[in-house]
């Protein structure tokens, strides 16, 4: 787990921040900073303002287990003899490494009276949901509420839960820890989706004991998480014969994914029940794959709109009236020619091949994350020319009508 202690360089006042001269109501720029230098003095200053809780409560902890307690540290740092106390206790029930970057002081202060592991189950659930400290109380309270009514009644054994957390029960598909990250790889650099995503996409629309594949299977990893469906699984039996293909297969599980050009069609007397495909993200992983032209990854947008149709036509062609698709892909900006919306121009092609839009999920892309200068000046840069980044993938499902 990640600890929230900031780096050294913003301790210690170092790097860009320490080249500042500072007072109390002001912080002077020098002028040989670069636009670089100045957007990592921004990215110390919010990490430093989103830590004053913290190195406040760390300090009087430390303080009071030196020293005992201090009338006057309260005071010192402007706050009430009761204000000071929360934060010195905060900081204490929470450990280090407990405390998460991405979720404020505010909400974790609603956790800190629970036991350690409930601390993590409802600090995941915070970072996940991106929830108000407001819903993370109520969460914390009706959980405090079942748990006194659980010591009124007999003691029983511990209960498996029916379903693995893994499966997500509404259309939000983003996990705040992913469990089947990326199959390692020599030289592999280009993005990757959790395997949660197959997992519930296996759970949702695959059949038992029907025909499943993964069309555009990269490096194996339909497979990799297919193998492991006792975890994920728990509370329906699991089981279909999945096959894997694509265009250049690589990775663990290369032997087992059939080279396949999925424009051309599937192979001869082939008929899945269910097909899944992450196909490659238009203007996003050019180059990622191979330099060939004809790898869809590298082409323009009219290519790669004939080569998506041709897609789905060869898909339709193998499969029977009932039979489910699910595409995942972001829409791209364009910073010279728009939002491109790729969603709509797939659900528009599947539509147009014989099929309906069934269902659809959603995944971030987690492209905030990179929290770089490059990031920083990418979404400056968003804003400046008011066209929003692509961060949202759709997981459409379509069935087949005719």
């Amino acid at each position: 787990m990640t600890s929230l202690v900031p780096k050294q360089d913003v301790l210690s006042y170092q790097g860009p921040l320490g080249q500042c001269q500072r007072t109390a109501t002001s912080l002077q720029v020098p002028k040989s900073f670069t636009q670089e230098d100045c957007l990592a003095l921004l990215s110390q200053l919010r990490i430093a303002e989103k830590s004053v809780r913290w190195w406040i409560g760390d300090a009087l902890a430390a303080l009071e287990s030196r020293y005992g307690a201090n009338k006057e540290a309260a005071e010192l740092v402007g706050l009430s003899a009761s204000s000071a106390k929360h934060c010195r206790q905060v900081s204490e029930q929470i450990e280090l490494g407990r405390r998460r970057p991405n979720v404020s002081w505010s909400l974790h202060q609603e956790v800190a009276s629970l036991e350690p592991d409930k601390q993590d189950k409802f600090l995941d659930y915070a970072e996940q949901q991106k929830c108000s400290q407001k819903a993370l109380r109520n969460e914390v309270q009706a959980f405090k509420t079942i748990d006194v009514e659980a010591e009124e009644v007999e003691e029983e054994a511990p209960r498996v839960p029916e379903f693995s957390p893994l499966i997500k029960p509404s259309d939000n598909w983003n996990f705040a820890a992913v469990e089947y990250g990326r199959i390692d790889e020599s030289g592999e650099s280009h993005g990757y989706i959790p395997g949660e995503i197959y997992a519930n996409c296996f759970w949702y629309y695959a059949p038992d004991g029907g025909e499943v594949c993964d069309l555009m299977a990269g490096s194996g990893q339909a497979m990799r998480v297919y193998e492991d469906r006792e975890r994920w699984g728990r509370g329906r039996e699991v089981e279909f014969n999945l096959r894997m293909f694509d265009r250049l297969p690589r990775g663990r599980y290369k032997d087992q994914i059939e080279p396949l050009d999925a424009t051309q069609g599937l192979p001869a007397g082939y008929h899945p029940d269910y097909v899944f495909m992450d196909v490659p993200y238009f203007g996003q992983v050019v180059g990622a794959y191979s330099g060939d032209d004809d790898d869809i990854a590298n082409m323009d947008l009219a290519a790669w709109s004939e080569a998506m149709q041709g897609v789905a036509k060869s898909v339709a062609a193998a499969q029977a009236e009932g039979g489910l698709v699910s595409v995942m892909a972001p829409n791209y900006c364009d910073w010279e020619h728009g939002r491109i919306m790729t969603c709509d121009l797939l659900r528009q092609w599947w539509v147009a091949a014989g099929y309906v839009l069934h269902d659809v999920a959603y995944s971030t892309r987690r492209i905030q994350q990179a929290q770089n200068p490059t990031m920083a000046k990418t979404n400056i840069k968003a804003k400046r020319e008011r066209l929003m980044l692509s961060d949202i993938a759709e997981i459409q499902t379509f069935k087949r009508i005719s």
